[in-house]
């Protein structure tokens, strides 16, 4: 008997699953990386951005920090005043340059990045890399060096996050433990297929943590998952899901469990709720909730197989996705 046909769609979540069971790996090698040097700089004169996958990482540290996120654009024309910057950028991305114009107009850049300036195996980013510690700039190295072919990043904005919460904790934050992050994303689970719409809900700091966890699902299935306050879905999105046959995912700590059973309260019987138990901090609730859903995204793949290497608008976004090249 013949084996099946391979298809683009079958070698898509072949690569996913791939990636995503090296995540756990992938964190705890950066425990074994030494932190870079910094600088003593007050927590509101620190200006961070990032963009796409990059962003959540970003607000994360931000938060953690008690720092400023500045979304990309406002480094379109001129960079911010602040003595600290901190830019997220995975792979050193064309829009994330536009930030790294003049890393002298700062006391201090900060870049936490997957691209090293000595071994990156990529000359151009590996080049540009150098330059910019050249030019001063400090490096917040992370893992994997390279994951590309796909519009999603699946492994780097898992652990930009470990590393951005590692790094605000050795600038001042509260304390991070890298492994013990692995060990709660490592946790095992069997999370479902998951419909659409679909609404994430949290409590309290944790709606902030979990920001980040919209991109991945947003680049691989085209759809826009809600990040909603547990307390806001009263004020505009229950009434604008309400007709429609949502999911919405409750990522609730034991003392958020009375506003998620007030949550289930007021759905339709339409709507499927997922109360999904993440840790009291906002931290290591981020890493339980990333493990979860990236179960829940590869049981949907399989469910509604999609070729991650073609995507719509595959290469018209030049205009916009090349400046700061």
């Amino acid at each position: 008997m013949s084996e099946p046909e391979r298809t683009p769609e079958h070698a898509s979540y072949a690569e996913v699953q791939a990636r995503l069971r090296s995540v756990a790996a992938t964190l705890r090698a950066l425990a074994d990386t030494r932190l870079v040097e910094t600088r003593d700089v007050a927590p509101h004169d620190t200006i961070v951005t990032g963009v796409g996958g990059s962003e959540g990482p970003a607000r994360l540290f931000a938060w953690r920090l008690g720092a400023r996120f500045l979304p990309l654009s406002s480094f379109a024309f001129g960079a911010p005043h602040a003595s600290r910057l901190v830019v997220f950028s995975q792979g050193l991305s064309p829009n994330a340059r536009l930030a790294l114009t003049d890393p002298r107009a700062f006391d201090e850049c900060l870049l936490v990045t997957a691209v090293d300036p000595v071994t990156h195996p990529e000359p151009e980013a590996r080049a540009f890399a150098a330059r910019l510690a050249d030019a001063g700039a400090r490096f917040v190295a992370h893992g994997p060096a390279v994951e590309s072919g796909m519009l999603a990043r699946f492994v780097g904005p898992t652990v930009a996050a470990a590393a951005g919460l590692r790094l605000a904790a050795a600038l001042g934050g509260a304390s991070f433990d890298v492994l013990e992050a692995a060990r709660v994303y490592d946790a095992p689970l069997d999370a479902p297929a998951l419909g659409s719409p679909l609404a994430l809900v949290a409590a309290g700091e944790s709606v902030e943590a979990l920001f980040g966890l919209r991109w991945k699902w947003l680049e691989t299935f085209g759809e826009d998952p809600h990040v909603f306050d547990v307390l806001a879905s009263a004020h505009g999105p229950l009434q604008a899901l309400y007709e429609k046959n949502a999911t919405w995912l409750a990522f609730a700590s034991v003392e958020v469990d009375s506003l998620v059973a007030r949550l289930r309260d007021v759905l339709p019987s339409s709507h499927v709720l997922h109360r999904v138990r993440v840790p009291s901090d906002p931290a290591l609730a981020f890493f339980a909730a990333t493990a979860w859903l990236d179960a829940a995204l590869l049981a949907t793949l399989r469910a509604r197989p999609r070729d991650l290497r073609r995507w719509p608008g595959q290469g018209a976004d030049a205009a916009l996705y090349g400046l700061g090249r």
